[in-house]
């Protein structure tokens, strides 16, 4: 029997669809699956049109990805959960890490979140779903008449929930696998092989494209008068500046080092340019104010048609990147600029044995 059909998965959100067997549940019942993460609804059985939608409270609804079009085209909304409860740990499902049955939802014993339903429910089961002894979340079922949830009955369902533990805890793994194959461990951001990968899908039909390279500057010098704790701090920082400044669209990779690639879909050059001058601003900002060691950057930047080849946008950015450091640091520069006045760095690196980093006038 498989009755978890998985339609999306991600590691940060889980969408299934559960198609419950006629035989096993009651067709006038009503059943929902529901992750541990506050309880969050991702799938439902078809309930009746005249049943009010209820939604819990702003303060139990997770952060999530927003959906793209194509998804909110592929698949119709979930209704909000029958059940109202808002935390894991106050399902007694979950707690107890029993299968319940409530035949009556007026009676002393039954569960408190089967009072006050919109059409009431004169029975319930609630099943934990686990994963190697993990709760993950409880398969909810419900049905106004309490003979549907027969021994029989039960027993199937939760049959239903292991299998739907194994398999989302299955694909759980997988995804926590290829995200720690995919991103950098220090920063979280996309690694060089990733973003490239991905660059490929991302970027064809965007009709024009920005490749930016971002390098820390006195890195070295960060290192050598702090320690490398410093340089990782550092480093995080960056990253933490880089997803501030930059749109979910873009793709922002450490490239390696204290160097970063940023690629800009469908940016023109203005755009890419404010894009840039706002990185560097807050990089310049972050290194006159922060508490920690932080330096500025500079930046190297390529706007070209989507059909350019990545490799070739890179490189023209890189060198540009170049141009940027021996200019004097904390500045952005294109291939089309004009060659920039060498100027003095505004404070060149520290001498052996200084304490302290240049910083920006």
């Amino acid at each position: 029997m498989n009755a978890v059909s998985v339609i999306e998965l991600s590691s940060q959100w889980t969408v299934h669809r559960f198609v419950p067997p006629s035989a096993i549940l009651a067709p006038d019942g009503h059943s929902e699956l529901l992750l541990a993460a506050h309880l969050t609804q991702v799938m439902t059985s078809p309930r009746s049109p005249d049943v009010p939608r209820q939604r819990p409270a702003p303060s139990a609804l997770p952060a999530v990805p927003a959906t793209p079009p194509e998804a909110r085209d592929r698949e119709p909304a979930l209704p909000a959960p029958g059940c109202p409860v808002q935390s894991p740990w106050s399902c007694p499902a979950i707690v107890s890490g029993r299968t319940r049955v409530f035949t009556d939802a007026d009676a002393v014993n039954a569960c408190p979140h089967l009072l006050a339903r919109p059409v009431p429910a004169a029975s319930a089961a609630c099943l934990p779903v686990t994963s190697m002894g993990r709760p993950l979340g409880v398969l909810h079922v419900t049905s106004p008449d309490p003979a549907q949830l027969t021994d029989d009955r039960v027993d199937q369902l939760r049959m239903l929930a292991g299998q739907a533990g194994a398999g989302i805890g299955t694909r759980r793994t997988f995804d926590r696998t290829q995200a720690q194959a995919d991103t950098d461990p220090l920063t979280g951001l996309l690694n060089r092989r990733s973003a490239l990968d991905k660059a490929r899908h991302r970027l064809p039909g965007s009709g024009s494209y920005a490749a930016f390279m971002l390098d820390l500057d006195h890195f070295k010098a960060l290192n050598d008068i702090h320690g490398h704790d410093a340089g990782d701090r550092a480093i995080r920082a960056a990253a933490r500046i880089l997803g501030q400044c930059t749109r979910p669209t873009d793709l922002v990779a450490r490239y390696g080092g204290e160097e970063f690639l940023i690629l800009l879909p469908g940016a023109t050059r203005p755009a890419a340019l404010a894009v840039a001058e706002r990185i560097r601003g807050t990089f310049e900002q972050a290194a006159n104010t922060s508490l920690e060691p932080m330096t500025t950057a500079s930046i190297g930047i390529a706007v070209v048609p989507d059909d350019t080849p990545l490799a070739t946008a890179i490189t023209t950015a890189d060198q540009a990147l170049l141009t940027a450091k021996r200019a004097g640091r904390n500045r952005i520069h294109g291939p089309h600029d004009p060659e920039p006045d060498p100027r003095p760095d505004p404070r060149p690196a520290p001498a052996p044995g200084s304490t302290d980093l240049p910083r920006p006038r």
